[in-house]
């Protein structure tokens, strides 16, 4: 394309060629309300779908919901306090039991020996 603002004396402008300058002018195209209707409709397909598609396949049981772990609520509570805390449950034992955490013992640690990419020994330097 070339600028038709650029154009030596006595040439023509090249059949194809943009105004630069006045497209400049006339500022940016707008998108088409078209485009933009189809854009929307189809976001609305693929968002009812992908819902309908889900739910049928978790009625099917293919796409199953995780089980729900329930534990039994406190039953200690005084009344005035088991309005604010009905939905709260307890979880037996103690944290790092739960998350299977065990207490290490000081102690020298079990000798080891580096290899190199071959899988032979590395010397040891020390």
């Amino acid at each position: 394309m070339t600028d038709a603002t650029h154009l030596s004396p006595g040439s023509r402008p090249v059949e194809g060629s943009v105004d630069r300058a006045a497209a400049f002018a006339a500022g940016p195209s707008r998108i088409p309300r078209k485009f933009v209707h189809w854009v929307l409709a189809a976001a609305a397909v693929l968002g009812i779908g992908g819902a309908l598609l889900e739910h049928v396949l978790t009625e099917a049981g293919v796409n199953p919901s995780p089980p729900s772990v329930t534990t039994p609520a406190r039953s200690s509570t005084p009344a005035a306090l088991s309005s604010s805390h009905e939905h709260e449950t307890t979880v037996p034992g103690t944290l790092p039991a739960l998350m299977g955490l065990a207490q290490m013992t000081p102690g020298l640690a079990s000798p080891y020996v580096l290899s190199h990419q071959r899988a032979r020994p590395a010397p040891v330097t020390r």
